[in-house]
């Protein structure tokens, strides 16, 4: 099941999208979308969704760093995004070693890793 957080921390999928498609959505506001599943691209809506918005930076943040973060790491990166995992916003239930070898497997393969100032700093710029 997807958007189940609190609707006070960000905005559900499923909200987004009909607000998406409502043409409701103020422009050039960042949204801020959360999902309970291990990688966030599990339809192709969300890519047609995003790339009609003409976004092409992805700032991942949250937990699992070895499942959640990293399938969608993965999965933005293999839709031709460009991830950015701000690691000061990432950590794991798994433990340290796991942490780390998600974030190098990130950094290697699929986008960066960055702190947050440098990661709101590449994305805005």
């Amino acid at each position: 099941p997807t958007g189940t957080q609190n609707k006070d921390m960000g905005v559900r999928v499923s909200e987004f999208l009909h607000a998406m498609r409502a043409g409701s959505l103020d422009a050039g506001v960042d949204a801020r979308i959360f999902t309970s599943v291990y990688g966030w691209f599990n339809d192709d809506e969300t890519h047609l969704v995003l790339r009609s918005l003409d976004v092409n930076t992805l700032l991942l943040t949250g937990v699992n760093t070895n499942s959640c973060v990293l399938a969608t790491a993965a999965a933005g990166c293999s839709r031709d995004y460009a991830v950015v995992v701000v690691s000061d916003c990432v950590d794991t239930m798994d433990g340290p070693e796991l942490h780390e070898a998600a974030l190098g497997c990130i950094e290697r393969a699929y986008g960066w890793v960055l702190p947050a100032p440098e990661a709101l700093e590449a994305a805005s710029g």
